[in-house]
């Protein structure tokens, strides 16, 4: 009976990861690009990898993610990012392994907890690195749980090429193996060095590429004080947030799953690399260090246990009777169906239309030829005219007029009111005056919602113009 019932939970843990790519691939069409700005960049960073390879050896960068996308970008935006929408359906899979490792009941509902998180399904198709990352640490543990200590530390030790945050887990991996009595000294030293795997792999790439092994370091992206440029918040601004995060189903079920979990001692791991992520962002944007902006997609990168802890939660109601077949449905409807609406309600996720407009009109117009300069607050209108990323402009007023200045008769360009805007500090009405011509203009007003579960929105307007200096 047992293995019947097991066979039937992986029917439907299959069966759910079918649902949910084919949800993801739906998606991407509809939604050609998003408002996550470096989605973008990263994209247009994987393109230009083969022709420049040095481009794929800054932090920023994130190596492993770009040679993992290289291949795909090749072939435009969409092969990119269903190749994401691929991890992300990994990353269900091997979060639902784990729950079976760990012995939760109900363990296939594990992927749905998953992409039930509002920010897990709108980066679930998107070329950001928060999913990637966020597999590599579900396999780490899974290796961990499986007595596979050395093979944890090399998936650990590979997870600083995909987010910062590796540094720290890896390194992390390596103490446990270190103090892990299991093993004698000689090999817990051996699977403890795995863990420098990721760091000697990128340096090694470094030596070769550029001829300088501290390259990385040298062009790091994030200054240890960013506070001028970046900011910085509350203490609790990650807790106070938390609730929107989860959304309406999956916060009550994280409240409950939590006071479980904590006693188990078999999640004492994945809650410590939740704890982890969750304390050293609080405290970098705090404290307004290495670029650390508050963005609560950062917390994607730890959703698997997340995930774990609400299978906690619905366990526990289901448990006691509370989760009736007709409730049980109601609430799964309500959760896919929320997350959905969180996406429609941000007016980041509106500016790939606006940006396909100006895209069309240049094309109509025939304004831009092959040696055709082109300038842009968004780099989206690249990806969208199929050219390879400019050179970054510093993000400071400043900087950005001098450019704009130097630029020659004839260059073609788009402003808008929301990136370039917000970045540079230069309103569309102030072109005019440096020699632009504004050809063509978008104007949408369209909804907008603050980062709270209980808020009622307001509209955003979008205005975005093609420019041309005369």
């Amino acid at each position: 009976m047992a293995a019947i019932a097991g066979n039937r939970e992986r029917s439907w843990a299959i069966l759910l990861c079918g649902a949910v790519f084919f949800v993801l691939s739906l998606w991407l069409v509809v939604w050609p690009f998003t408002g996550e700005t470096d989605s973008v960049l990263h994209f247009l960073t994987a393109q230009r990898v083969i022709s420049d390879p040095k481009i794929a050896l800054g932090a920023w960068a994130r190596p492993l993610h770009k040679l993992l996308l290289v291949g795909p970008a090749s072939f435009g935006i969409i092969p990119a990012r269903g190749f994401q929408a691929i991890l992300t359906i990994a990353l269900m899979w091997q979060t639902t392994r784990l729950a079976e490792e760990l012995c939760l009941k109900r363990a296939w509902l594990t992927g749905a907890m998953l992409i039930w998180q509002p920010l897990v399904f709108a980066l679930g198709s998107d070329t950001m690195t928060e999913i990637p990352f966020a597999l590599g640490t579900t396999i780490a543990l899974r290796l961990w749980n499986a007595r596979r200590f050395g093979w944890s530390c090399v998936v650990a030790g590979l997870l600083p090429l995909l987010r910062p945050e590796g540094f720290a887990l890896a390194a992390g991996a390596a103490l446990l193996t270190l103090i892990n009595t299991r093993d004698r000294v000689s090999r817990r030293l051996t699977y403890a060095s795995l863990a420098l795997i990721g760091a000697a792999l990128w340096a090694i790439a470094c030596m070769i590429v550029t001829g300088n092994w501290r390259y990385f370091i040298d062009v790091w992206s994030w200054p240890m004080s960013s506070y001028q440029s970046y900011g910085h918040g509350s203490l609790l601004h990650y807790l106070v947030r938390w609730p929107w995060y989860c959304g309406w189903i999956l916060f009550p079920l994280f409240c409950l799953g939590i006071v479980s979990a904590l006693r188990e001692r078999r999640m004492r791991l994945p809650l410590a690399l939740w704890g982890t992520i969750f304390v050293i962002h609080t405290l970098l944007y705090w404290r307004g260090m290495f670029a650390s902006i508050g963005e609560m997609r950062i917390l994607v990168t730890t959703s698997s246990v997340t995930a774990l802890v609400c299978l906690y939660g619905w366990n526990l109601l289901a448990n006691r009777g509370y989760l009736r077949p007709a409730i049980a449905w109601t609430l799964a409807l309500l959760a896919s169906g929320w997350v959905m609406v969180e996406y429609a309600r941000h007016v980041r996720h509106y500016e790939c239309f606006a940006v396909r407009d100006i895209a069309k009109y240049i094309q109509q117009q025939h304004l831009v030829e092959s040696r055709t300069l082109v300038f842009t607050g968004d780099k989206m209108l690249l990806a969208e005219l199929n050219r390879l990323d400019t050179n970054a402009i510093p993000m400071n007023r400043e900087s950005m007029l001098a450019y704009l200045r130097s630029l020659p008769v004839g260059t073609v360009g788009m402003w808008d009111n929301r990136n370039a805007q917000t970045w540079y500090g230069i309103s569309i009405d102030e072109l005019p005056e440096m020699g632009f011509t504004i050809l063509h203009e978008y104007r949408r007003g369209v909804p907008d919602s603050p980062e709270a579960l209980v808020n009622l929105g307001w509209k955003a307007s979008l205005r975005y113009v093609v420019l041309r200096k005369d």
